[in-house]
């Protein structure tokens, strides 16, 4: 482990990779507990693997959670990435000076990493936060809506996402049979 943790940008691929085959961060988080509260690992390591822990756990919303065929579904998934992404590579070489700075606070490395993640996950929202306007701007510049043909008879209400709010989807439906009404009266 001193061989393959040496490395802090080993550490966040390893942890990557870890947290995107097991879909849970908290998983990886748990285990990087266990291997620096029992000292297999340096405080430095253990920090650079929640650092990977949190970008692998990005991974897979990338890669499952859009719709093939709409550019725009990706958006919230890759936002949520590059958000990460930038959180690392600001943190990375300042991650000594962390974890030394950590330990004087908090001297059990177990409650020491779950607090860094808890902390570099927080202060990824402040910082982000006020800049999600020309965040999302950006994205909808990279990853546009998918064009549709202007087809009258096309539905324009049906949405998938209201089918989990019964009283949305029965409006939505009834709105799109008035439309289907005015179709077919065109």
């Amino acid at each position: 482990l001193k061989l393959i943790t040496g490395d802090p940008i080993l550490c966040v691929l390893i942890a990557a990779a870890l947290t995107w085959a097991a879909h849970s961060s908290v998983a990886t988080v748990l285990l990087i507990m266990s291997l620096a509260f029992s000292q297999f690992i340096t405080p430095a390591a253990a920090l650079a693997l929640v650092l990977g822990a949190n970008l692998g756990s990005a991974i897979n919303p990338v890669l499952e959670g859009g719709r093939r065929g709409d550019p725009s579904s990706y958006r919230l998934p890759v936002g949520n990435l590059l958000n990460r992404l930038a959180g690392v590579i600001v943190a990375l070489p300042f991650l000594q000076y962390i974890a030394d700075t950590w330990q004087h606070v908090e001297p059990n490395m177990a409650r020491a990493t779950a607090e860094f993640h808890i902390g570099f996950n927080v202060a990824l929202a402040v910082i982000f936060l006020p800049l999600l306007g020309p965040f999302a701007w950006v994205l909808a510049r990279l990853l546009p809506d998918c064009k549709t043909a202007a087809d009258p008879s096309a539905p324009r209400y049906l949405d998938e996402s209201s089918l989990d709010t019964p009283s949305l989807a029965l409006a939505n439906a009834a709105r799109e049979t008035l439309h289907m009404g005015d179709a077919v009266e065109t």
